[in-house]
């Protein structure tokens, strides 16, 4: 029995030193950067993992950085928008807590968790987009209720990020991009995709379109089988009211991803819904437009462009005409025709507009609507 007894003190001892060493490399690699553990060349000094992990690490840093001014959004904004390029015009901290993919659900429930963190927020740059709407896309997998409105992380994230075969496997994936080469961080501390990052991981631009347009066509949380929700409009007045209420300075504008993003809509027949979306929104608020067909949508594909990674994210370069546009700061840099202050009064006259230089640009256009049509075909031989 003795003998026994000391088996299992044993056994138990040795589990729970492999336990404990199991915590510590995770910890010490801390793959997805909200432990703040130190960090070492050829190691953990970039988190790769953490481009998977946005919805996690981004509350955790809001709970850290307890920014002042906030960017909100899907990927457009989280690429296209640097924090960084705000700091002359808006309080500090900045950081920029747009999501990849969101709904505008979950854009509302990170703005509630910023205001817990940060009860003196004054600023609010909002990017939306068509698909946010779409009342088939729901809340991403890797969402988490618990984890919002938290001033510490929560205990399920914390056991997830220490004590789960995920994050080891994602601590090992760290370890060997650190010793590949891997010399630029995927996200910058405030929270901005790194544009030398993606330099890296989209260097032929004309490929990046072909997949990402393909997705367009064919997923119904984009544009497949897309339903306009009344929820997720009234999720918007919730996101205005909210701001109302804590007195925060709220500007939203509609994302200028490339021409080639609205041919797409106009293809899945989606083009009245289209228009009804904007007609909804401004019913709501007012809005910067950035989208249709104007000097910054329309630049001709190719392999390395100025103005986008792919038919859907727009460069910094492109983010800052945004931001110098919605704050109306004089720059000769600014093209006449990127971006319209969209009300009840002009919306009539401006979709008109739209819809006749979508006209114009497919007549002189014909090999990027080419370029569409084996897309197109693609998708559809492939269902």
């Amino acid at each position: 029995m003795k003998k026994y007894t000391r088996y299992s003190v044993h056994l138990l001892i040795s589990a729970l030193f492999y336990v404990l060493i199991f915590i510590a490399f995770n910890l010490l690699i801390d793959p997805y950067g909200v432990i703040n553990s130190p960090r070492f060349t050829f190691l953990n000094l970039e988190k790769p993992a953490q481009d998977n992990h946005i919805r996690l690490f981004k509350a955790i840093d809001v709970i850290h950085q307890k920014p002042k001014t906030i960017l909100l959004g899907s990927s457009r904004t989280d690429v296209g928008i640097n924090a960084a390029h705000l700091q002359e015009i808006a309080a500090s901290p900045i950081y920029n807590l747009a999501l990849t993919g969101p709904n505008i659900y979950e854009v509302r429930r990170y703005l509630e968790h910023a205001i817990t963190n940060q009860k003196n927020i004054q600023q609010v740059l909002l990017g939306i987009d068509f698909f946010m709407f779409n009342g088939n896309l729901k809340n991403k997998d890797n969402f988490n209720e618990l984890r919002l409105e938290q001033s510490n992380m929560i205990g399920s994230d914390l056991l997830d990020i220490t004590f789960s075969l995920k994050t080891t496997l994602d601590s090992f994936k760290t370890i060997h991009s650190n010793l590949n080469g891997v010399s630029v961080p995927v996200f910058l501390s405030n929270g901005t995709r790194n544009e030398d990052y993606l330099s890296l991981i989209k260097a032929n631009t004309l490929k990046e379109f072909k997949l990402s347009l393909s997705k367009y066509f064919e997923s119904s949380y984009l544009y497949k089988n897309y339903q306009l929700s009344k929820k997720y409009l009234k999720e918007l007045k919730n996101i205005i009211i909210l701001c109302r209420k804590n007195y925060i300075n709220l500007n939203i504008f509609i994302s200028p991803s490339h021409a080639t993003q609205w041919e797409v809509i106009k293809r899945m027949e989606l083009w009245p819904i289209f228009e009804q979306w904007k007609r909804e929104i401004i019913k709501i608020t007012p809005v910067w437009d950035f989208s249709g067909y104007n000097s910054v949508t329309t630049e001709l594909l190719d392999k390395k462009m100025n103005n986008y990674w792919d038919n859907s994210h727009y460069t910094q370069q492109v983010g800052n005409l945004i931001i110098k546009r919605v704050f109306t700061i004089s720059s000769s840099e600014i093209p006449q025709d990127f971006g319209v202050f969209l009300t009840l009064d002009n919306i009539d006259h401006h979709l008109a507009k739209i819809r006749k230089n979508q006209i114009q640009w497919e007549k002189s256009n014909l090999k990027t609507i080419e370029f569409l049509d084996k897309i197109q075909a693609q998708v559809n031989n492939n269902k």
